[in-house]
C-alpha cells in the first residue's frame, strides 16, 4: 500500500472522533478494556477513510467519575458512553502521544463489522 504511512495496525474510530483527533482537540482515547497498543504506530481510520497515524502512551485505569473530569481530553459525550458501553463504570485512557496526518485521506475497504481494529493483512486502498 505505496500510498499509506507504515503502520502496525489499523484503528478504527467513530466519526467525529477522528477528525477531533486530526484537529488537536482530542488528546486522549477512552476504551472499555485494555488493549496492547501503545508505542505502535496505528494507522487511524474514520469513515473508510484512513486520516494518519497515532502513537498512543500506555492505558490508565480510570472511574467513571474521572471518565467524566477527563471529557475535554477524550470527547466522547455523555450519550456516546452510555450507547456504547452501558452499564461500564471503569475504562482505560490512552494519552495521545503523535498524530500524524496523511497528506490526502485515502479511501480504505475492510471487512464488514463492528470492529476497534483491523488486520492489516485485510485493509485494502479503495
Amino acid at each position: 500500500m505505496s500510498r499509506l504511512p507504515r503502520y502496525d495496525r489499523v484503528l478504527v474510530v467513530v466519526s467525529p472522533h477522528g477528525d477531533y483527533i486530526a484537529r488537536g482537540l482530542k488528546t486522549a482515547l477512552v476504551k472499555s478494556r485494555r488493549y496492547h497498543m501503545e508505542g505502535e504506530v496505528l494507522l487511524v481510520v474514520q469513515n473508510k477513510r484512513a486520516i494518519g497515524t497515532i502513537v498512543l502512551a500506555a492505558p490508565r485505569a480510570i472511574t467513571l467519575p474521572a471518565f467524566r473530569r477527563q471529557r475535554s481530553r477524550h470527547l466522547v459525550s455523555e450519550e456516546e458512553r452510555r450507547r456504547w458501553w452501558p452499564g461500564k463504570t471503569a475504562f482505560f485512557l490512552y494519552d495521545i502521544v503523535e498524530f500524524r496526518p496523511v497528506a490526502v485521506p485515502v479511501a480504505v475497504e475492510y471487512p464488514r463489522g463492528p470492529q476497534v481494529f483491523v488486520r492489516p493483512s485485510t485493509l485494502r486502498i479503495a
